[in-house]
């Protein structure tokens, strides 16, 4: 049983810094942009991209207290695109604080059982858990993202400040439904890519113990 906490644990972590690897990468902000078109959806220029992009960032870090910021003297987002950021901002505090204490209780777990097995048993039920999880996330990405989406919304948003308007608010037009598409996609194939590897090693460090 304590090698599947400790599994579940390390499922939490290792997907936590995965989100954090996207969500706090500038390039791969800038790379979304051109290939989604943003210039051509927002009244920002580029130089006005880039500096609002990399602010979005700065304030999800925890680098910024506030996200109303100017460029070129034009306010870039309104009061509610500000609120809703808020509740971004609370959802990304309460998974970097889930993420740091789902790492100690792993460490503690593995070194109070003086069993190194559990570890390698954590690591083979991480692959486990993360196969039937990583499985179906992909699966309704591809078959209905949109619904998801919106069910994702509708679950850790107590309000509706999420429902913006594509024609006037330049978050939603920055940051499209096909924008947070690519980054779940590459945020499940990254996870995968790393607890493959991690369920092997365990598994066959297990054997061998």
């Amino acid at each position: 049983m304590k090698h599947f906490i400790v599994g579940l644990l390390l499922t939490v972590f290792i997907l936590s810094s995965v989100v954090e690897i996207y969500a706090f990468n500038h390039g791969y902000y800038l790379e979304e942009f051109e290939k989604h078109q943003v210039a051509k959806r927002t009244d920002l220029s580029g130089e006005g991209i880039w500096y609002a992009s990399e602010r979005i960032i700065a304030y999800l870090k925890g680098d910024m207290d506030s996200l109303d910021i100017s460029y070129e003297g034009v306010r870039v987002f309104n009061d509610k695109e500000l609120a809703h950021m808020v509740d971004v901002k609370e959802i990304f505090n309460f998974m970097g604080l889930i993420k740091n204490l789902a790492v100690l209780l792993a460490v503690l777990i593995v070194a109070t059982s003086k069993n190194i097995r559990i570890l390698w048993l954590g690591l083979r039920d991480t692959l486990m858990i993360s196969l039937v999880a990583g499985t179906a996330l992909l699966f309704l990405i591809s078959r209905d993202f949109t619904g998801a989406f919106i069910q994702f919304h509708e679950i850790f948003f107590s309000n509706e400040l999420w429902l913006l308007d594509p024609g006037r608010d330049r978050l939603i037009q920055m940051l499209p439904e096909g924008f947070f598409m690519d980054m779940a996609t590459a945020i499940v194939i990254t996870y995968l890519s790393l607890v493959i590897p991690l369920g092997i090693f365990g598994q066959i460090k297990y054997r061998k113990s």
